[in-house]
């Protein structure tokens, strides 16, 4: 009988058993001695005679693959549809994302895997067009922040997107975004101070209120020095000091020649002097704080006021000069009254011949702006020229004659100047007419557009001109 030593092949065992004709149910390992059973031994019955695990076609038989059989350094297996099995070539430790040029000549072909490890999370690709020059590489999958698909698919950011602002052209450094989505001027009109002027401190003119208060002030004083005696006189702008030293004394303004009992007018005033020893009388106190006397207060009631004096009977002047306002009655003026008469009708009328003098005669009206987005019309509106130059539109209110009382005839020009519109109504009570009037209301169509309203009757106005 043969021995079958541990690790013997199947087929040594088998050849054994056939030269030594001995069957036997258990056979030994001589060495351990452990049996080999029937199920063990019925395996080693179906290895065929001269079995080759080295050869290729028994390995292909079995549905095996030989490590011949993979021709690519790195890659996968994938089983066709006749059952065959093909190494694909892969590249799974890739720094960059495949490109077209990874195709067929590179040796990827469909179902080829890429994977970028150089990226975090790493990318995978894989390939499903092969073609020269043209090779298809899709993603699977995709981060946050990634999108696959079209953009038609990403309804969430479709809507998201159509939320969004128009793209829209830029404006220029001098303007500025309106939220009217408008680009306008940046002027001093827009950011709500119409009425500053570009001008230096230096430079400004003065201000009516400044004006004001100057036009009560004295106007330059000229000096002049005629005749040698008597007193100065002042006249207009004209003081009038006599040149003393040019009489018959040869001492000049201020000089005293001779003894003191020459000097009888000065002798004269020290004698109304009081003595040093009696000046009960005298107060320290500075000149500039000294009160009005009671003489300096009684001579003072008998002058009339820079302003508001009234005066009776007939006054009389010479060398009147400055300019006249308001109504001023002039039958008690008994001068030229003769001369007056030929040149102004008391009653109306046309005016004849010229005006001389210093006469101010202005013809225009008042030009007043509107910044802000709503007037109510008040007696000082009366004949001026109200420009409305709000962007967001004006609107102009007319009061009753209650609150506000107009002068039949009043006339109120309005000028839209931005794009803002002028609107005018008028309160209850009130009302307006005219060709493009409605429901009381005139509204102004377009930029620079005009319109005049006209006070005809008590609380009714008409508007006329182009709207």
């Amino acid at each position: 009988m043969s021995t079958i030593s541990n690790g013997e092949s199947g087929l040594s065992v088998r050849t054994k058993l056939n030269a030594s004709l001995v069957i036997t149910d258990a056979i030994s390992d001589t060495a351990s001695g452990v049996i080999i059973s029937d199920t063990e031994r019925t395996k080693l019955g179906t290895i065929e005679d001269g079995a080759d695990v080295t050869d290729a076609i028994n390995v292909a038989s079995s549905g095996a693959l030989m490590d011949s059989d993979f021709t690519q350094p790195t890659g996968s297996l994938f089983k066709d549809s006749t059952g065959v099995y093909h190494a694909i070539k892969s590249n799974l430790s890739a720094s960059i994302d495949p490109t077209v040029n990874d195709d067929v000549t590179a040796n990827y072909e469909p179902f080829s895997f890429w994977i970028n490890t150089s990226t975090t999370p790493r990318k995978i690709f894989i390939c499903t067009d092969s073609t020269d020059g043209a090779a298809v590489w899709d993603k699977l999958g995709s981060k946050w922040g990634e999108i696959t698909g079209t953009l038609s698919s990403q309804t969430d950011l479709q809507s998201a997107l159509d939320a969004k602002e128009d793209a829209f052209d830029d404006g220029t450094t001098a303007q500025y975004y309106r939220g009217d989505k408008t680009f306008r001027d940046l002027d001093k009109t827009a950011v709500g101070l119409p009425n500053v002027d570009n001008t230096s401190d230096v430079n400004k003119p003065v201000s009516t209120a400044t004006q004001v208060e100057l036009d009560e002030k004295q106007n330059t004083i000229s000096l002049t020095t005629t005749g040698t005696s008597g007193v100065a006189t002042f006249v207009g702008a004209t003081l009038n000091v006599p040149d003393y030293g040019s009489g018959s004394s040869s001492a000049a303004w201020g000089g005293i020649t001779g003894t003191l009992s020459n000097q009888t007018d000065l002798q004269t005033a020290l004698n109304l002097k009081a003595d040093q020893s009696s000046i009960s009388n005298v107060d320290n106190t500075s000149d500039a704080n000294k009160p009005v006397s009671t003489a300096g207060q009684t001579a003072l009631d008998l002058k009339a006021d820079l302003t508001g004096a009234t005066f009776t009977g007939a006054v009389s002047a010479t060398n009147l000069s400055g300019t006249n306002t308001g109504d001023q009655d002039i039958s008690g003026i008994a001068t030229n009254t003769s001369a007056i008469a030929t040149k102004l009708s008391t009653t109306g009328g046309a005016m004849t011949g010229a005006i001389t003098g210093n006469v101010a005669i202005t013809g225009f009206r008042p030009y007043l702006r509107e910044t802000t987005t709503a007037r109510t019309l008040s007696l000082t509106d009366a004949g001026t020229f109200i420009s409305a130059e709000n962007a967001s539109g004006t609107e102009v209110t007319i009061p009753t004659n209650a609150s506000v009382a107009f002068t039949q005839g009043t006339e109120i020009d309005f000028i839209q100047k931005t794009e803002g519109a002028l609107s005018i109504t008028g309160d209850t009570g009130v009302t307006l007419n005219g060709e493009l009037a409605s429901a009381g209301t005139v509204t102004v169509t377009a930029q620079w557009g005009g319109v005049t309203i006209k006070l005809i009757a008590t609380n009714e106005w008409i508007a006329v001109g182009k709207i």
